[in-house]
């Protein structure tokens, strides 16, 4: 289950997440702040899915801290332009983050060298958390999860289809491997739309990857969704039966994004962000453009310095006793 470890890299940086920012000239300087617009860093370009959500907790930030919040769109290379943008940024509380489960949890055991840390940044607050799906063409034998592992154990080297090397639905199919003592051979495209029209077409035998991208087509009749990665159904799609039910003890999986400012920040500026940003994540304006299967809740600054820290080393066994790498 992501969200659980004990130990190694990501207890040392959990360590440096919830640190205390070292009072002094900063923190004087805090209690005028904000006297000018603030700077959100978001790792993605222009009309992606979550960018709505994000301009709209954007927006209810302005009207609570009473300064403009400039979006600023910084895409490319895995997230790492944009994390390295928020990492270098001035420590005066006026340049935020909107970054990824990936971006900090993942990169860091994946790249050989980064622009930035885990540590780099004082964690404020998850926005949202988002389930994975695992479905079948329906020219795949085997009906549910149950027969369909039944026919990957029998037919070894069947394909599935994700989004990219070393994200979270690749990493999670390679613990699906493991976990169902099958052997499957990685497809990775670029974005998951192309992989639907495949998969439609019966031409990619599984699919990982968002529900979101599946809605449109459920009834299509052409592929099966074989399994959520949450605790419980999801209430948007309550046909569709969880990993946990169907016999995979402890298989939840769910990727996220939070919001982050650089580490040394003065804590005055930091405790007043994450005052902010509860109301604003709980805001009927927020929760109204929440796509059907974002789970849209806040965290305390210190629930996301844990979670970051769990994710870090459970991404980071898996990668190496899977020996993922970009290549």
């Amino acid at each position: 289950m992501i969200e659980a470890s004990k130990n190694g890299f990501g207890r040392r940086a959990l360590s440096a997440l919830l640190a205390p920012a070292l009072p002094g000239p900063r923190a004087a300087r805090a209690q005028a702040w904000p006297d000018r617009p603030i700077r959100l860093i978001y790792p993605f370009g222009g009309g992606a899915p979550t960018e709505v959500l994000a301009r709209m907790v954007a927006e209810q930030m302005r009207l609570a801290l009473g300064v403009p919040v400039v979006f600023d769109n910084r895409p490319g290379a895995g997230g790492l332009i944009a994390a390295e943008a928020v990492a270098r940024a001035p420590k005066d509380g006026l340049t935020l983050g909107w970054l990824t489960s990936s971006i900090l949890t993942i990169n860091p055991h994946i790249y050989p060298s980064l622009p930035y840390r885990p540590e780099d940044f004082a964690p404020l607050s998850v926005t949202y958390r988002g389930p994975l799906v695992l479905a079948a063409a329906r020219t795949l034998p085997g009906g549910d999860l149950r027969g369909t592992v039944a026919t990957l154990r029998t037919q070894r080297g069947l394909a599935y289809a994700t989004a990219g090397i070393a994200t979270s639905p690749h990493l999670m199919m390679e613990m699906f491997q493991s976990e169902m003592g099958v052997e499957l051979v990685h497809l990775p495209f670029r974005g998951e739309q192309p992989i639907v029209t495949e998969l439609l077409a019966g031409r990619v035998p599984l699919f990982a990857g968002s529900l979101a991208t599946l809605l449109p087509h459920l009834d299509s009749g052409t592929f099966r969704v074989l399994a959520i990665s949450t605790p419980e159904r999801l209430a948007a799609a309550p046909g569709i039966p969880t990993f946990v039910e169907q016999g995979v003890s402890g298989f939840v999986w769910r990727y996220w994004h939070g919001m982050v400012a650089p580490v040394g920040t003065p804590e005055p500026m930091l405790q007043r962000l994450s005052e902010v940003l509860t109301p604003a994540i709980r805001s009927e304006a927020v929760q109204a453009r929440a796509m059907a299967d974002m789970q849209v809740e806040p965290t305390t600054r210190e629930e996301f310095a844990a979670l970051i820290g769990r994710d870090l080393d459970t991404y980071g066994r898996l990668i190496r006793s899977r020996g993922i790498t970009l290549n």
